[in-house]
C-alpha cells in the first residue's frame, strides 16, 4: 500500500506567487505515493485541481484573528486524516501549519515535515511566545524541508540537527519558460519596439526592491530615454510604488501591469532585455528573499538578471556570470549596472546565455521530486 501523506498550505495554484508555483510542480512529480494537498478555496480552482496530477481538497478560508483561523482547521485536519488514512503530514508553513502538525503528531503519533522558506528568525525573535513555538514546531519535525543555503543556516540556529533538514531549491519548467516566444503582442500592447525593456514579476512588496529600481530609472533616462519598466505583479505595497512613480514623473516610462495569465507570464519575461529585482532586508511582517524563483524564470528565458545581496538570491543568481548581484540600497551603482547591461550587449549575451545552459542542467523538477519522496519514504 502506498504512502497517504496529507500536505497542508496556504499557498496552491491558483494563487500566483513563488511558493505556490514551487509547491505545484514539486508534488505534482512526486509518483508511488497517495497525496491529498488541503488548501484554500479560490476563484477558479475548479480548472487548476482538475487537471492536477493529486487530490486537492479546498477548505474555505477563515476570517479573523490568525490564531482563531488555525484553530477551525483542526477539526477540518482530523476529517482528513480518519478519511484518508494519513500515514504523514506535511505543513507549507513553519508557524501556524507547523504547530498543526506538532499537534497531530501529539494525538496521533502521525510524523510530520515542514518547509522552511527564509526570514522566519530575524522576523519572530522579538516575539518571545511565537519565537518558542516556532522553535518546538522545528525541533519536534521528523524533518525540516530548506530552500536555499541561506535558509538552511537560518534553521541551524534553532539548534536542530543537520541530517533532519534537507535542501530542496526550487526547479524549472524549461520547456515553459523557454527563449524565442512570439512577443510582438506585448510590444504593441506596451509600445515596446525600439525600447530597453526592464522587468519585474514579484509581490508588490518593499522587500522585493522595486522602489530601488524606480529610483533608479531617472539616472538611467538621463542617459537613455528609451525605457520602459514593466512591473507585473500585485501586492501590498502598490499604492507605494505609484506614488514614488508619480513623485518622480516617470509615469511614461512605467507600465504597472497587475496580475498576469500562468500561460503569459513567459511572453513577459521573452519580452525583457533585463530582469531586475533587488531584493533587500526589510523589517516587521516582511521576511528575506529565500530564493527567487522568478529569477530561474528569467534565467531560463535566456535573461540577465539584476538581483539583490540579501536572502537566498545568490544561489539563483551565479555573480558576474548569469547576472549582477548588488545592494539594492546603492541606487547610484544600480543605475550604473542597468545602463551597463543596455550598453554592452556582448556582455548581456554572455550572461544570459549562461543563464539558460545553467538553468536546463541544474534545476530539474524531477530531482526536486524525487528528493520529496526520499523524505515521505525515510520518516
Amino acid at each position: 500500500m502506498n504512502k497517504r501523506v496529507l500536505f497542508i498550505t496556504y499557498d496552491f495554484p491558483p494563487v500566483a506567487s513563488g511558493i505556490s508555483t514551487y509547491f505545484s510542480h514539486l508534488w505534482k512529480g512526486l509518483n508511488g505515493v497517495d497525496v491529498f494537498i488541503l488548501a484554500p478555496r479560490l476563484q477558479n480552482d475548479d480548472e487548476t485541481d482538475r487537471n492536477y496530477s493529486h487530490k486537492v481538497l479546498r477548505y474555505q478560508k477563515f476570517f479573523g484573528l490568525k490564531f482563531l483561523r488555525v484553530l477551525a482547521l483542526i477539526p477540518l485536519i482530523a476529517l482528513q486524516i480518519k478519511k484518508h488514512k494519513i500515514d504523514t503530514i506535511f505543513c507549507g508553513v513553519p508557524v501556524s501549519l507547523g504547530f498543526l502538525g506538532r499537534l497531530f503528531k501529539n494525538i496521533f503519533g502521525l510524523p510530520y515535515a515542514v518547509f522552511y522558506y527564509g526570514g522566519e528568525f530575524d522576523k519572530f525573535k522579538k516575539n518571545v511566545f511565537i519565537f518558542n513555538i516556532l522553535k518546538q514546531n522545528l525541533k519536534q519535525a521528523d524533518a525540516v524541508i530548506t530552500i536555499s543555503d541561506f535558509t538552511t543556516n537560518e534553521v541551524l540556529k534553532f539548534d536542530i540537527k543537520p541530517e533532519r533538514i534537507t535542501k530542496i531549491t526550487p526547479g524549472i519548467d524549461t520547456d515553459k519558460f523557454r527563449p524565442g516566444l512570439d512577443i510582438s503582442k506585448l510590444e504593441n500592447k506596451f509600445g515596446l519596439k525600439g525600447k530597453a525593456v526592464l522587468l519585474t514579476v514579484a509581490r508588490l512588496v518593499k522587500r522585493k526592491g522595486i522602489d530601488s529600481v524606480i529610483m533608479a530609472l531617472p539616472k538611467v533616462i538621463q542617459q537613455n530615454k528609451n525605457i520602459k519598466y514593466l512591473i507585473v505583479g500585485v501586492g501590498s505595497d502598490e499604492k507605494y510604488f505609484r506614488d514614488l512613480v508619480r513623485d518622480n514623473r516617470l509615469s511614461e516610462y512605467v507600465e504597472f501591469v497587475g496580475m498576469v495569465s500562468d500561460g503569459e507570464l513567459p511572453l513577459y519575461y521573452n519580452a525583457c532585455d533585463i530582469f531586475v529585482m533587488p531584493n533587500k532586508k526589510t523589517y516587521g511582517r516582511e521576511v528575506l528573499e529565500g530564493f527567487g524563483i522568478s529569477f530561474l524564470e528569467a534565467s531560463s528565458c535566456q535573461k540577465p538578471v539584476i538581483g539583490g545581496l540579501s536572502g537566498g538570491s545568490a544561489e539563483a543568481v551565479v555573480d558576474g556570470k548569469t547576472g549582477l548581484l548588488i545592494d539594492s540600497e546603492n541606487i547610484e551603482l544600480l543605475a550604473e549596472l542597468i545602463l551597463r547591461l543596455i550598453n554592452n550587449q556582448a556582455f548581456t549575451d554572455e550572461l544570459a546565455k549562461n543563464a539558460r545552459v545553467r538553468a536546463e542542467k541544474e534545476f530539474n523538477w524531477r530531482q526536486r521530486s524525487e528528493q520529496l519522496g526520499k523524505i515521505i519514504f525515510n520518516i
